[in-house]
């Protein structure tokens, strides 16, 4: 549990918002004074201004004074408002940008290695790879399209210009190495999912890693004695490396109203991790991630006909 009065941005990066609410309500229930409840309740509804207690998990006191905190609590306060404003920068910087929607990506072998090799069937998929000829790939690549055009009565395909503006966008913003910015973790997320509500950044130590961890674990020694009992130590060890920091943790962070309809999470959050060794931007592709990203690619298939 995240510990009572630290800072409410930092509870939020950790992870664990809703453990710390459930501690802060049950703790206030009767071991602490409401006053100090108040200003606990405060600084959690600054942060998170939505937040909800059940009305089955919490008593009645506690619920009456989180409620009434949470009608003092002025929106332009909480942090919310504050990342609203400041909000993602990449969503700022992505409403900004500009392309040409009559210069259509390239049509060659790689134009399915990005991000778009998410959004095809498998049987798209085989039909793509067995292609070669550059007038079968147009073709395809017009009904690629057209199955996915949510409005066919306008003569634009909104779908495909958004597509293709994020993974150009992604293109000019997240290569890496040798790698297309579409083609990279970072790139996938931006182009299936769209700017994110805001984003975070955490140093990557030494203890997040767990092979790291597992190396630094005591070592447990055994002593057998000459009466036949046997003696336990643990022997101390330190990590392999000397640097706590190993990298960088990088959080993009998916409110409700960012996430597609099809997405049933009310918050979604990617974890990118930069570091040597390793890699640049490598998604952690937790389950409900991958639950996530082939919801929202499923269902782009509008028609198959």
């Amino acid at each position: 549990l995240y510990a009572v009065g630290s800072s409410e941005v930092a509870a939020y990066m950790s992870g664990v918002p809703i453990q710390r609410a459930k501690f802060l309500a049950y703790t206030m229930s009767g071991l602490l004074a409401s006053a100090f409840a108040r200003t606990e309740f405060q600084a959690y509804l600054a942060s998170f201004p939505a937040a909800h207690l059940d009305p089955a998990a919490f008593p009645k006191s506690v619920l009456e004074l989180f409620n009434a905190v949470k009608q003092q609590v002025r929106p332009e306060d909480s942090a919310d408002s504050r990342r609203a404003s400041e909000a993602s920068a990449i969503a700022t910087d992505y409403s900004r940008f500009r392309t040409d929607p009559d210069v259509p990506l390239p049509v060659d072998g790689k134009w399915a290695e990005g991000a778009l090799r998410f959004l095809m069937t498998s049987r798209e998929r085989a039909e793509w790879d067995a292609m070669t000829d550059p007038q079968q790939r147009a073709e395809f690549i017009t009904a690629f399209w057209r199955h996915r055009d949510p409005n066919p009565v306008t003569p634009e395909n909104e779908f495909r210009m958004e597509v293709e503006r994020r993974i150009r966008y992604a293109d000019a913003r997240f290569a890496a190495d040798e790698k297309s910015g579409s083609a990279t973790d970072r790139g996938l997320v931006f182009v299936l999912m769209g700017p994110p509500s805001y984003i975070g950044e955490k140093p990557f130590r030494s203890e997040d890693d767990p092979v790291q961890s597992a190396r630094s674990a005591p070592v447990r020694e055994i002593t057998q004695n000459a009466d036949g009992t046997s003696t336990t130590k643990f022997i101390p060890r330190t990590a392999l490396t000397a640097q706590t920091i190993q990298g960088t943790r990088e959080i993009w962070y998916y409110r409700r109203d960012r996430l597609p309809k099809i997405v049933k999470f009310t918050e979604v959050n990617f974890e990118f991790i930069t570091r040597k060794g390793f890699g640049t931007g490598v998604l952690q592709r937790d389950h409900e991630i991958l639950v996530t990203l082939d919801k929202v690619a499923r269902s782009t298939q509008i028609s198959q006909d």
